[in-house]
């Protein structure tokens, strides 16, 4: 039988973050922010359903102060994994960064 040419489908890339589950409420409890408010850092938001049924949270924001920097550190400390990286960015290539955001299994 001859390989398929095929390539698998990419994982779909859903607009915005979950509200009520995610980073996002940890975030906004943290910030004292409501359940309808983001950090400034979190621009061009999308989540992609993992194959284990995870989701992995994607921003990618112009640019991380400070504040976004300990956002990132504190959910690094409680239970996601974060990855900053410009090669992933695809909202604006080279001006933007990805950051993805991945609970961490228990």
């Amino acid at each position: 039988m001859m390989p398929s040419l095929i390539a698998p489908p990419e994982p779909a890339r859903v607009p915005g973050w979950h509200r009520r589950i995610g980073p996002l409420p940890v975030l906004n409890a943290l910030r004292g922010l409501s359940d309808y408010a983001a950090p400034r850092w979190v621009d061009h938001a999308c989540r992609i359903r993992l194959p284990d049924d995870r989701w992995c949270y994607v921003a990618e924001p112009y640019s991380l102060d400070t504040e976004a920097l300990a956002d990132l550190a504190y959910l690094a400390a409680n239970g996601w994994r974060v990855t900053v990286t410009a090669e992933r960015a695809l909202h604006y290539p080279g001006r933007t960064v990805a950051v993805e955001i991945v609970q961490v299994l228990r």
